[in-house]
């Protein structure tokens, strides 16, 4: 029945986890592997030489590494804790905007936590970024910015349970890293990357916006957009042309009809790509076709 479906539940976002968010936790695991392969056979840090952000590599034109950083980590315990994160916050933010848009959140936030890191970091050039926890952060803002008021639980410091509104979380972490980075990155006091985190949630607010006001992230105009690659795509339905349309919700055949072709629409591109008409017809559905 169409009220027994993942999209017509409010918390639609504790759904299983989404095919994109998979590819993500196995390539910082893979990565973690062979970074440690790599300095225990060869005694060799080639990969974060390579694709670890600098201001000294970047300087020496390796621009990659204002993406790539954040597939590397320092040891297990920095790989576990960012990983925890990006699997539990990016559940619910794939099943909320889908694949293309939790990746630009995924590389904006770690585009701007990169970034905001070298502008601290340039009097620095021996220092080294790695770690996913600027683009862990982006998705943790972007969630409590588009779920505000819905309250969840999270375990504090992985032991107690904490019930909280997504709000208040995302405050109490902002506060949290302005202070180490005030207190702590800029006196040179800790080697955690404050500012990165900053930059990462900078960036996952900045992403909120933008959908907000309805910005597609096109490429060069219109004609190209930022997608997965095919093979990470869905295989599903071919995806339906976009048609002007009036629901005669008298008729249920018709109802049903446009009920699934909006169940196609959120299968396809996340319950955030639906417009005000289309959740309507959903909360109309849900009494009409129980």
């Amino acid at each position: 029945m169409i009220h027994d479906r993942p999209y017509m539940t409010q918390r639609s976002y504790h759904s299983g986890t989404a095919s994109l968010l998979k590819w993500v936790l196995l390539i910082n695991c893979v990565v973690f592997v062979l970074q440690n392969a790599f300095f225990v056979w060869f005694n060799s840090p080639i990969l974060s030489n390579l694709f670890g952000l600098s201001p000294e590599t970047l300087s020496q034109g390796f621009v990659w590494t204002l993406f790539t950083y954040a597939f590397l980590h320092g040891d297990l315990l920095h790989i576990l804790f960012n990983m925890l994160i990006v699997y539990f916050i990016g559940q619910a933010v794939e099943s909320l905007v889908g694949p293309k848009r939790f990746a630009i959140i995924y590389t904006t936030a770690a585009l701007v936590g990169g970034l905001v890191w070298l502008l601290i970091s340039m009097q620095r050039p021996s220092t080294e970024l790695i770690g996913a926890s600027a683009a862990a952060l982006g998705l943790l803002t972007y969630f409590c910015c588009s779920q505000p008021n819905q309250p969840i639980t999270v375990l504090l410091f992985f032991v107690l349970p904490l019930t909280i509104k997504p709000k208040w979380l995302a405050l109490g972490l902002l506060a949290m890293e302005l202070f180490g980075f005030l207190f702590y990155e800029l006196p040179g006091r800790s080697a955690i990357a404050n500012s990165a985190h900053l930059g990462g949630m900078l960036g996952g607010y900045l992403c909120f916006l933008a959908f907000q006001s309805g910005y597609s992230f096109s490429l060069f105009g219109s004609g190209t957009r930022i997608s997965a690659p095919k093979w990470l795509q869905h295989r599903g339905k071919a995806p339906l042309s976009k048609q002007p349309f009036n629901v005669n919700v008298s008729s249920r055949q018709v109802l049903r009809t446009e009920v699934d072709r909006i169940l196609d629409k959120i299968n396809s591109k996340g319950f955030g790509a639906l417009s005000n008409e289309e959740k309507k017809i959903l909360e109309q559905a849900k009494d009409i076709l129980k």
